[in-house]
Order: C-alpha cells, then sequence, then structure tokens
C-alpha cells in the first residue's frame, strides 16, 4: 500500500472532466487546484501513472509521487491536513 501525490495539467479541456471522475472514484483527496492526494493498495507510482494516462489528452501532464512521510501544508484545501494525519503514516 502507499499514498501518492498527483499533480496534473490538464491543458486538453474536452478530457479534464473523466480523469476527475476517475480521482473521485479512487477516493483522492484535492489539495490545490492540480494537486490530489489518494492512498492506494499498491506502492507503484509507474502503475499509477500508466492508469491515469487513459483519463488525460496527449497535451496534458500528470506526474506521480510516492509520498515518505506527511506533506507540509500550507493554504491547501480545507480538510488536507486531517486527509493526510488519517491515511499518511
Amino acid at each position: 500500500m502507499g499514498t501518492f501525490a498527483i499533480s496534473c495539467d490538464l491543458l486538453d479541456q474536452d478530457l479534464d472532466h473523466q480523469l476527475h471522475h476517475e480521482l473521485e472514484r479512487l477516493r483522492a483527496h484535492k489539495a490545490t487546484d492540480s494537486l490530489y492526494f489518494v492512498h492506494l493498495s499498491t506502492d507503484n507510482p509507474h502503475a499509477i501513472r500508466d492508469h491515469l494516462a487513459q483519463y488525460i489528452g496527449e497535451r496534458d501532464r500528470i506526474v506521480v509521487v510516492r509520498f515518505i512521510g506527511r506533506p507540509a501544508c500550507k493554504f491547501a484545501y480545507e480538510g488536507t491536513d486531517k486527509w493526510a494525519a488519517v491515511n499518511v503514516e
């Protein structure tokens, strides 16, 4: 199991909603406009990137980073610190 930060630049607005629906399905927490936190049953960021790639366009960008420890946040969206306290070891 692992906890990940997913950053995305969605330039292809036609596919924007598809990625957001999948992140909701995965129960990801939106920390900022383009950053999500998610806790999953895998510890492989490459597998997550490959899975999410089907929901983005050719001009879009996505980066997946596995957490090592709790993130330090300031002015993140409401509930971010609480989400991290519950989901990050």
